[in-house]
Parts: C-alpha cells; structure tokens; sequence
C-alpha cells in the first residue's frame, strides 16, 4: 500500500487489496477508481462463493483487518466479511455493552443474509462478541451452524491482563494489527553514528494520528465492554482454538466454556502466542480444521426455497 501511495500518488484502500489479492486485478482495480472506507462496520473481503459466508469479529482493537490470512486458506472458497467497531475512524458512538454491539452486527450481516444458517468466527474479544451474536440469533429462532473462536475465554473465568490507560491501548492495538508500534522519542531522527536514521514506517506508514487516537479509544472502551460482559447459553457445539505458548496450563480450555454451551467445545490447540493467533503458521493450522467445519456445516444445511 505504502509503494502503490509513493510510486503511484493512488491511495489504496484496504478492501480493495483485500478484493484484489494479485497484482493483475490490483491493477486493473487501480485503474478503475476503486473506492471504499476501509473502517466500515461491515467490511467485505471477499464477495464471491456459493456457500454461505463466513462472519469474522474483530479483536479489541476493533478492525478485521487480521483476517485476511483466511483469503488463502484452502477450502474457505466461500464469502468473508469483517465486522468492525463502530468510532474506529473517529466517528460515530462506540457500543455501550457487548449485547448492543452484537445486535448492532445482528442488523449489518442482515444485509447481505437476511436468515441462517450463519457462521461466525471470533478471535479474542471478537469471540465474545460472535458467542453473543450467535444466542441472540438462536432466541430469534434462527440457526448457527459454526461458532468458531480463536483464543477467546470470558473475562470472569479466566485471569486475563487488564488494559488500564492509554499506552497499554496503544500498544494493544498495534499488536493486535501485526504492525510494529511507531517510535516517537528522540533516538528516532538521528541514528546512533550521528548520521540520518531511516524513517521507521511502523503502524503510522497504515493509521495516521487521528485515527490512531481513535482506535486507541475503541481498544479501552472493548476492554470495559469484556469485564462486564456475561455469556448467555449456546445450543450448539463451540470449535475453539487454543494459543498454547500463552494459555494457562492448569486450566482446561473446554471447561472455560462448559457453562456457557449444551454441546461439545471443541479444542484444538495452536503453538502460538495470542496475539499472533491471525498471522502464519498458526493460521496455517487453523484454516483446514475451519474450512472442515464449515465444509461440514455445509453438509447439513437445509435447502432454502
């Protein structure tokens, strides 16, 4: 994105590289004039597939942004849409409760699936929010047929770090973005040699100030949002993937969730640290065990009229 700005003075937009993953497309969309808000609530990434499309949450730092590994996964040949927190480009009024912001996303995904079978994916906070999207949907009268979470364990079960001010947003978000956080003190203008240092793109090569500040914002309120939140019962079965190297041993996974769900929890465990749970190779490991579930999901689905 950066090279495309400085070679060819085009802004890019995060939609449209994620619509367009060769370069042939990607330039052909360039040329075009492609256009859209990459903070939209519901982001499309990919619009084609015959199968239904698949619902993925974002974490506390509020962008889907990090899904864009499943577009390579294979076996996920169907539909992707990113779910997005409503401030996150310095507008709007950020969700008041976990339940709000689930029947906020309830209304969006209507829009492109009036009715089920659905399939949603969470990672992190963004599981919580799915596992609320999914016992609403069902108290509608309506089918979930995968329910799949990345890393993610209600707040009051297990004993997770608190994000207190705005630094620890900050850096939150960054890392929840992939994108190393942007240097900011003096070391940064010259290097140690006393020549000139090389510009550090870091996060703001992608999220200028403004939208950093916002993010930052949407990072603290999600992490309120957590604490409070209370999971309601799903009927159904839980496909959950475990970050090995950061979870706490002395617990079993599948108990975090028992109470929260009649049918199996399903773990499959990741050697990876949380907060690279959307980047290879653990995406590697988890998109055939998702594309299964969703492949078999699939199976089962009742044909509409």
């Amino acid at each position: 994105m950066s090279r495309v700005r400085s070679v060819l003075g085009v802004e890019l937009t995060i939609r449209a590289l994620f619509e367009n993953p060769t370069v042939a497309t990607l330039a052909g969309a360039i040329e075009s004039g492609v256009a859209s808000d990459p903070f939209d609530v519901l982001m499309p990434m990919r619009v084609h597939g015959d199968a239904a499309p698949l619902f993925c949450v974002h974490p506390v730092g509020g962008l889907s942004w990090c899904y864009s590994g499943l577009l390579r996964q294979p076996g996920i040949d169907r539909p992707i849409y990113g779910l997005q927190a409503r401030g996150a480009d310095g507008g709007g009024v950020l969700a008041g409760s976990v339940e709000e912001m689930a029947a906020d996303y309830l209304t969006e995904i209507r829009r492109v699936q009036p009715h089920g079978p659905y399939h949603l994916l969470g990672w992190s906070f963004g599981g919580l929010v799915a596992h609320a999207m999914a016992t609403a949907l069902q108290q509608e009268g309506e089918r979930v047929a995968v329910l799949a979470l990345i890393d993610s364990y209600p707040a009051m079960e297990v004993e997770d770090e608190r994000v207190e001010n705005a630094a620890e947003a900050r850096a939150l978000l960054f890392d929840a973005l992939g994108l190393p956080e942007p240097r900011t003190g003096p070391d940064d203008v010259t290097d140690p040699h006393g020549g000139e240092a090389e510009p550090d793109p870091g996060g703001d090569d992608v999220l200028d100030g403004k939208t950093v500040e916002a993010l930052t914002g949407v990072v603290l309120n999600n992490a309120r949002l957590m604490d409070a939140f209370t999971p309601r019962l799903f009927h159904g079965d839980l496909q959950l993937f475990v970050a090995t190297q950061t979870w706490d041993d002395r617990l079993d996974p599948a108990s975090v969730w028992q109470g929260y769900v009649v049918g199996r929890v399903d773990v499959v465990r990741v050697d990876c640290e949380h907060n690279r749970m959307t980047q290879a190779p653990a995406l590697d490991a988890i998109g055939p065990v998702l594309a299964d579930r969703l492949r078999n999901a699939r199976d089962h689905e009742i044909p509409t009229a």
